[in-house]
């Protein structure tokens, strides 16, 4: 015969309610900053992005294109090319993505900066 549980006094909490954990929210939001910001450089579709930024991408083509041929022969050629196109966007995303998770963990970190302080003001003084 199955039985209940006892309830105790303390209740189990998920991990993402104590920790700051980095949600599909915080990535949509990252991501709508980012189109932001490639609209005030002036990047609103293809046309505007291969016209500003050609030379960091005549660049990358032809790094990536050189590196895909030293691994992969004549695809990887073709296939490091086609990845140097779009190199340029993705690192410039990696790099919003990167700032703005560290200016979410640096926001935690000051948040127990202030609580250790706070106790250590109170206990140990």
């Amino acid at each position: 015969m199955a039985y209940r549980k006892p309830q105790s006094r303390f209740t189990a909490r998920k991990l993402s309610q104590v920790l700051p954990i980095w949600t599909s929210d915080n990535a949509t939001a990252a991501n709508q900053f980012f189109q932001m910001l490639l609209e005030l450089i002036g990047i609103t579709d293809i046309h505007s992005y291969f016209q500003k930024w050609r030379i960091p991408i005549v660049i990358s083509v032809i790094v990536c294109a050189f590196v895909g041929a030293a691994d992969g022969g004549l695809r990887g050629f073709v296939i490091g090319g086609l990845l140097g196109i779009v190199a340029p966007l993705g690192l410039f995303w990696l790099g919003v993505m990167l700032t703005l998770i560290a200016m979410y963990l640096a926001i935690y970190f000051a948040a127990w900066a202030v609580i250790v302080w706070i106790l250590w003001a109170l206990f140990l003084r």
